[in-house]
């Protein structure tokens, strides 16, 4: 249309209205009219399609854009801080990092602290509790050791109160010297007596290759505790001589102290020096096994250190009398004369 309008107007041959190209103009004509409402209809729904679509596109990105906006402000509001507010932030930021780093120090300090007071705790617990242990250990022994002493002191003042009322306890009967008999012996253990029969002993061969013992007659006789020594002392009436052996101990006590119960040795020398007195029996005392008699001063027939030699009346006597001597295992050349001369 509008080739067709310049024509006109830059003053194009005018065609007849029923020419062809006159026929070609009507037709295009009819033909935009015709389809007029079908293209308005097609863009109507275009613009419909659109709006659409806007309304649900429109919302998100008015949201997306007013947070870009905020973000931006927010940028432009960090990048406005002076220096100065700068550097104080980030000094407070290195101040709150080198606090947190105080802190887990300290926690695991007090921690490592809790720990090592806790084993502490422990070890005192378990000292205290081994203290206790061992206080109740001594308390039992010593419970039981003074129980024990309360008990032996009860039964030993029943035992001495039952032999000064005349006692209960039976006496036992001692062996008899036989018929015949030049000299007897005297033992107060059985270790004594066992030692004295051993062919070892060298105390018995030499007292047998004395001249005073030569085919004499010679009986060993043990002394048991608690013993009756009445028919002893009848026996004793032809016998020549009586030797005494008492074994060493760590006390040196030969004879029995006034406050012991068993008084056997101490009767038995007793009975003994009455017999020696009455008849004139010939009386040896022999301490044997006493480490320190195997070496003597020049002179000495026995340990001069032996205490009841000058504490006790009876041995005092006896060893003023020349007739205590102390050995350990045999005599000395001194002491076999001494004993010959007091027994034969």
């Amino acid at each position: 249309m509008n080739t067709i309008r310049q024509g006109k107007e830059f003053g194009a041959h005018k065609q007849p209205w029923g020419s062809p190209v006159g026929s070609n103009i009507v037709d295009e004509k009819l033909f935009y009219i015709r389809h007029r409402s079908v293209i308005m209809n097609t863009l109507w729904y275009l613009k419909q399609f659109v709006l659409l679509m806007s309304a649900l596109w429109i919302p998100s990105s008015i949201y997306i854009i007013r947070d870009q906006h905020k973000a931006i402000a927010n940028i432009n509001q960090v990048l406005k801080i002076p220096i100065a507010q700068k550097k104080t932030i980030q000094r407070l930021c290195r101040n709150v990092i080198s606090n947190y780093d105080i802190v887990k120090r300290k926690t695991e300090r007090n921690k490592e602290e809790k720990i090592s007071s806790l084993t502490d705790q422990r070890e005192v617990i378990t000292n205290l509790l081994w203290l206790a242990v061992g206080i109740c250990g001594l308390f039992i022994i010593v419970s039981i050791k003074m129980f024990a002493t309360k008990a032996r002191i009860k039964s030993e003042d029943k035992v001495a109160s039952s032999s000064k009322s005349g006692g209960r306890k039976r006496k036992i009967r001692v062996e008899t010297v036989n018929q015949g008999i030049d000299y007897v012996i005297f033992t107060f253990t059985r270790n004594t007596e066992r030692f004295l029969k051993t062919p070892r002993c060298a105390m018995m061969t030499q007292l047998k290759q004395l001249p005073c013992f030569a085919e004499k007659l010679v009986q060993e006789i043990y002394i048991p505790d608690n013993p009756e020594l009445g028919p002893l002392e009848t026996s004793l009436g032809n016998v020549k001589g009586c030797i005494c052996v008492y074994e060493y101990n760590d006390r040196d006590i030969i004879l029995e102290l006034p406050t012991d119960l068993e008084t056997k040795k101490r009767d038995s020398i007793a009975l003994l020096i009455k017999a020696s007195n009455a008849s004139g029996l010939r009386l040896l005392v022999v301490y044997m096994f006493d480490p320190r008699s195997s070496k003597l001063w020049d002179g000495e027939i026995y340990n001069t250190l032996i205490g009841q030699t000058y504490g006790n009346d009876i041995l005092k006597g006896v060893a003023n009398a020349g007739q205590f001597i102390s050995i350990n295992k045999e005599f000395i050349k001194l002491q076999l004369d001494q004993i010959q001369t007091i027994l034969q």
